[in-house]
Order: C-alpha cells, then sequence, then structure tokens
C-alpha cells in the first residue's frame, strides 16, 4: 500500500498553518536532486472556479524544489471540451486570472500540448 499523508487546513495555531506545513510534508517525500527539472503539475482552475489548489501553496512546492537545487516549473494539459482551458493561450489567461503567473510562482507555467 503506498504511504498517504493528510494535514488538516483547520488549526487553532498560526504555526501549524497549512502553507507552513508544506515544506515538512515535502521533507518526508521529496527525491528531488541538484539539477533535477521538476514538473509541479496541476489544475489552474476554470474562470469562476473554485476548485483548485491556490497558488500560494504552489509556491511553497516550487520554493522546496529551488531549495533541494531543482529546477521547478508548473504544467498542466488543455482540456477536450470546450471553455477557457481548450488551448494553451487561453488556459495562461485563465490561469493569470486565477493568480497564476512566474511572479505568483515563482517559476515558469508551461501548458504542455
Amino acid at each position: 500500500m503506498a504511504q498517504v499523508y493528510f494535514k488538516s487546513s483547520s488549526t487553532p495555531f498560526a504555526k501549524d498553518a497549512l502553507h507552513l506545513s508544506i515544506k515538512k510534508l515535502m521533507e518526508k517525500i521529496s527525491t528531488i536532486e541538484k539539477g533535477d527539472i521538476v514538473a509541479i503539475k496541476l489544475h489552474m482552475g476554470e474562470l469562476g472556479n473554485i476548485g483548485y489548489i491556490r497558488p500560494i501553496f504552489v509556491r511553497r512546492v516550487v520554493d522546496f524544489v529551488k531549495e533541494q537545487g531543482g529546477k521547478p516549473f508548473i504544467t498542466d494539459t488543455t482540456t477536450l471540451y470546450g471553455g477557457h482551458r481548450g488551448n494553451a493561450i487561453d488556459y495562461l489567461m485563465a490561469a493569470a486570472i486565477n493568480g497564476f503567473s512566474i511572479s505568483s510562482v515563482g517559476f515558469p507555467i508551461i501548458i504542455a500540448d
């Protein structure tokens, strides 16, 4: 069986906030070596949708990869259905509106078409 890690998003203590716990989790699972190119694959959300990981959390993962000497980039693929993720240009625009940009996550976003 695979090892599964869980962190509740609710806590009464600021030191246990979810965005601060990401580094602890990454330290448990990381196999990143200096010079590794690391794809961080995630859904950056449809316009008007809130069901995606927020950029502040992704930035913590990117920062961890950089600390380990890796070269991270954010990636996802387009969709077959209509909408704002049907091609790379529209997806990048939707991602930016949802807060994903090179300045917010700290590394490039590549749509893998």
